[in-house]
């Protein structure tokens, strides 16, 4: 499993709550990731303060996921061969770790919502009402795309009584408010529930970024405006999703097409294929962005059941299709392999058992050696704050870096694992008090640094009125001229020197 810093934004939020007894939005500004984070702090108590317990986490909910969707895919395909393809390949678009919960929880909204469709009670709308909360309390945005799954399915199972609908609809809205009403006390009794939902509908907007399949090129000359839209040049690029993306896009198209020619020859249409067909267009519309290649993977799962149904049809209608289906395959899994990055990713992972047991090892450091981090300079930055600061002393990194505070066994300060998102005034007012309060360690990268200034300047006015320079060093940085400053507070005292890179220690 390969951890990106992207993921440490919730494993070093986890190791806040496990270590340090913090809670999200009370004591730090949570996206809305709440349940991933007392997820990664259980595993974290459970296996200790390493990154294997991330691992099985992760590795369980994605399994989880992989067998829906070979179950769903098989219903609709009624082929297991078809299925197990179609499983394989969701699978093997190789879905980050960071999207265990996507990979899980959008095949399991559509299972739920089948289920409700088939039988119409209300015990199985409160299994979909779960569904909705629990995917909700791990990303604040999967409630909308299950959600939207369960209004398909609950409309196509009513659609010809709007009194039942209506009335199902506020049933279920009421199961999903009684079956999140434990967390939402919890949080009304911590934090309150005003100021969560404003760290995450804030968050949320900054997020809001919906498919884009056309750009607007300025420069472009020509007499109308079609010439100035144009394809973004990514997608031309196999390895950053271009067949993949446009072939996602389609499955719904070809999927609703069928169901209309269906129509027309008086075939009574599959509600369970619109019910997928909400989903992926849902996905398609809010996820599927650039970089393709860091968003195919957690939503695979869907698309894969989609695509089944569609090569379940197409084999069933002759030599022909049978061609067409194969030659598709083909294109798929030649785009998966360039997406996912079959050879470089099989071949430091899967290829020489040492290679895995090593990885295993990495996963299972207690704690976790910073020589485990991919970059040079980081790996000699965390071991200066290991062994110049006390195990009580806060940080706070002025860049993207939350992985830095799990590799130097520090807590963050200013409420933020990681600085982006929160730029608006009354947040970085809350994140400046922080820092007064819990007079931290600074890291600065100077090379960023103006960038960080511009976008907090309430922040930046606080470190220059308030903390001075303690030194600075490029800990090894192969970027010529990027170097870091420690910043402490005015009255900080240093209690020696590191002889590894000459700076003072606090220790």
């Amino acid at each position: 499993m390969t951890v990106y810093n992207d993921h440490f934004d919730r494993i070093s939020r986890g190791r806040q709550i496990a270590r340090y007894g913090e809670l999200p939005f009370r004591d730090f500004f949570d996206p809305g990731y709440f349940a991933a984070e007392f997820s990664s702090a259980a595993v974290q108590r459970l296996f200790g303060d390493n990154l294997f317990g991330e691992f099985v986490l992760a590795a369980a909910f994605i399994a989880t996921g992989a067998v829906l969707v070979l179950l769903a895919a098989r219903t609709l395909s009624r082929s297991w061969m078809i299925a197990s393809i179609a499983a394989a390949l969701a699978v093997l678009a190789l879905p980050r770790a960071y999207d265990y919960d996507k990979f899980l929880f959008y095949p399991l909204g559509v299972v739920l919502a089948w289920r409700y469709l088939e039988s119409r009670r209300v015990r199985d709308l409160a299994f979909v009402a779960a569904g909705i909360v629990a995917a909700a309390l791990y990303r604040y945005d999967s409630a909308m795309y299950v959600g939207i799954t369960a209004l398909v399915a609950v409309a196509a199972a009513h659609w010809r009584d709007w009194r039942i609908l209506a009335a199902r609809l506020g049933v279920l809205a009421m199961l999903g408010v009684a079956i999140a009403a434990p967390f939402l006390l919890f949080v009304g009794m911590t934090s309150g529930l005003r100021e969560a939902a404003d760290q995450v509908v804030t968050y949320g907007v900054s997020e809001a970024r919906p498919l884009q399949l056309l750009v607007v090129d300025p420069d472009a000359s020509g007499p109308s405006w079609l010439h100035r839209l144009r394809l973004p040049p990514h997608l031309f690029n196999r390895r950053e999703g271009a067949f993949l993306y446009f072939i996602v896009v389609s499955l719904p198209l070809i999927a609703a097409g069928m169901l209309v020619a269906a129509r027309w020859r008086h075939t009574p249409p599959d509600a369970r294929v619109w019910v997928v067909i909400a989903a992926a267009v849902a996905l398609n519309l809010f996820i599927l962005r650039p970089p393709i290649a860091a968003r195919i993977g957690g939503m695979s799962g869907v698309p894969a059941i989609l695509g089944a149904w569609i090569a379940s049809h197409a084999w069933r209608s002759g030599w022909l299709m049978k061609g067409v289906t194969v030659a598709a395959a083909a294109v798929i899994v030649w785009s998966v392999r360039g997406t996912a990055d079959w050879p470089e990713r099989f071949r430091t992972h899967l290829t020489f058992p040492e290679r895995v047991q090593s990885h295993v090892a990495a996963l299972r450091d207690t704690p976790p050696a910073p020589e485990r981090l991919d970059a040079s300079h980081l790996k000699e930055l965390a071991v200066y704050l290991r062994n110049c600061t006390l195990p009580t002393d806060r940080l706070f990194a002025t860049w993207f870096v939350p992985e830095l505070y799990f590799f130097a066994q520090r807590p963050f300060s200013g409420r933020m694992a990681a600085t982006w998102q929160w730029m608006d005034i009354r947040f970085q007012r809350r994140s400046a008090a922080a820092l007064g309060a819990h007079s931290p360690i600074v890291i600065v990268q100077s090379g960023g640094y103006r960038a960080f200034a511009e976008s907090y300047p309430v922040i930046e006015w606080t470190l220059r009125e308030s903390f001075r320079e303690a030194g600075r060093a490029s800990f090894g940085s192969p970027e010529s001229g990027s170097d870091y400053r420690i910043l402490v507070k005015k009255d900080r005292v240093a209690t020696g020197i590191d002889a590894a890179t000459g700076l003072a220690c606090f220790a």
